[in-house]
């Protein structure tokens, strides 16, 4: 079962939801292929910037949607604590790209293409209803600039 979140985003046509249970993904075409695909952020910011920085995307489903969800929705929902949870399994996360598997001694963690550490957003389209699975990274290049990227959207079933 997936709730619905608190709020509707009526300007940008989404409606962002929370999982409650174990789903599934199908593939999409919407999906980082090297590292600096879908990259929509490229500089300085600080906290404040963070209600400005949006990434556009387009529902795979009706292709008529063009969601802008805020940067700052992704930040804390780690794609990590949805295998945790048991609400999407590792080898689905890993078969369908939506994140890659990093190690490093016990340190384990989850990351795009990018590098940077796979977090997410549950939208629901506010044209077709489709449940979407979006996920995207910050990672800070040099110091002081940083990327935001889009690793890719999958519909959700």
């Amino acid at each position: 079962m997936i709730q619905r979140g608190l709020y509707l985003c009526v300007n940008h046509g989404y409606r962002l939801l929370k999982l409650d249970q174990r789903v599934a993904v199908k593939p999409t075409p919407i999906i980082a292929k090297k590292q600096y695909d879908h990259v929509f952020f490229d500089g300085d910011f600080d906290g404040a910037d963070l209600g400005t920085i949006v990434c556009s995307v387009h529902c795979p489903s009706c292709n008529e949607n063009a969601m802008r969800i805020g940067i700052r929705e992704f930040l804390g929902n780690k794609v990590q604590t949805l295998i945790s949870e048991k609400l999407l399994s590792e080898e689905e996360v890993l078969a369908n790209g939506i994140a890659d598997k990093y190690t490093f001694g016990d340190f384990l963690n989850y990351v795009t293409k990018l590098g940077g550490t796979a977090e997410y957003v549950v939208a629901e389209c506010g044209n077709c209803n489709a449940r979407l699975l979006v996920v995207a990274s910050v990672r800070e290049t040099q110091p002081a600039r940083y990327m935001v990227a889009l690793n890719g959207v999958w519909i959700i079933t």
